[in-house]
């Protein structure tokens, strides 16, 4: 039996739940921003998702030092498996997710999120995002920027918001996300994204809350996809589109769509995809969904084609 099997049912105000792969190099300054936090009554949720790092070690030894520290071990399946085993084991009344190489930029950013949910009885609660590259802060995402008019600090409705990103900017009330089954994708990448709209959907609403809960740091290794990864990014962004759609979230869609294909779909001359049918069914699904669509325009079409034909 790994460390951590034990687990008492007896509810906490936040869960903190973090899938984590090989970032031991990274996860001691996770964990200590997370266990410097102000907010009292929290519990940490770490998968280990089949690490051959020192991850093990480090958790071994915070484990010593933190009761609330909960761990699980499973063979490497993926990011959005791993946090999906953390959904169903959280016992807050409250979560969010973070990442083993990001922190929390504040000692109080639990407490600013968890006591504003409460205030206006939201479901979800977002906060700013900052970027961390090598000791340089700036703003990633700020309050307001995925919103037409601009506003924070109070309630927005999703079908008047388009940032996609970020899923760990969110507090989410622990009983929606399992009464409403919203879960990540099983995929390589793009597996958040599906998460993210799914509970912004069946919201309908959200708290924007103008204060710093993220800190994201920034890796300039490129991330080279493989055959497999870059098949999951395509089902992944055709899942996303797809409950985009879902929820008449058209706002979302235009702002995002066009993004997307420029920013992937120019790399698929580097794999051989020709004839493959699991492939070109994708494909298949994803023009499915923007020619149902009532907000499909020629100029997406246009954009797809000249991209993919490049």
């Amino acid at each position: 039996m790994k460390i951590g099997e034990e687990h008492t049912m007896n509810t906490c105000k936040v869960s903190v739940i973090i899938a984590t792969y090989n970032t031991a190099d990274y996860l001691e300054e996770c964990l200590d921003s997370i266990f410097a936090q102000t907010l009292s009554d929290i519990e940490v949720v770490m998968i280990d998702d089949g690490s051959t790092d020192n991850t093990e070690a480090i958790i071994r030894k915070y484990k010593e030092k933190h009761g609330n520290l909960v761990t699980r071990y499973q063979e490497n399946r993926g990011a959005g498996n791993a946090r999906n085993y953390g959904i169903s084991i959280a016992r807050g009344e409250y979560m969010i997710f973070m990442d083993p190489d990001d922190k929390y930029p504040n000692e109080d950013c639990l407490e600013k999120m968890y006591q504003t949910a409460k205030e206006y009885n939201a479901m979800i609660c977002g906060g700013n995002v900052l970027t961390n590259d090598h000791g340089i802060i700036k703003d990633r995402y700020h309050a307001g920027d995925g919103v037409i008019s601009g506003v924070k600090n109070q309630i927005v409705h999703v079908k008047d918001y388009f940032y996609l990103y970020s899923h760990q900017r969110y507090l989410l009330e622990t009983r929606f996300v399992k009464s409403n089954q919203i879960l990540y994708a099983n995929y390589q990448r793009y597996e958040d994204q599906v998460f993210t709209i799914k509970a912004l959907g069946v919201a309908g609403w959200f708290y924007e809350l103008d204060y710093p809960v993220f800190e994201h740091r920034i890796n300039h290794k490129e991330l080279n996809m493989d055959y497999d990864m870059f098949l999951d990014v395509l089902k992944g962004f055709r899942d996303t589109i797809n409950l985009i759609c879902d929820y008449d979230m058209q706002l979302m869609f235009e702002k995002n769509y066009v993004t997307f294909i420029k920013m992937y779909m120019s790399k698929i001359s580097q794999y051989v995809f020709h004839g493959n049918e699991e492939y070109n069914q994708v494909l298949e699904d994803i023009n499915g969904l923007e020619k149902h669509s009532s907000w499909y325009d020629e100029k997406y079409l246009v954009t797809y084609e000249s991209i993919i034909n490049h």
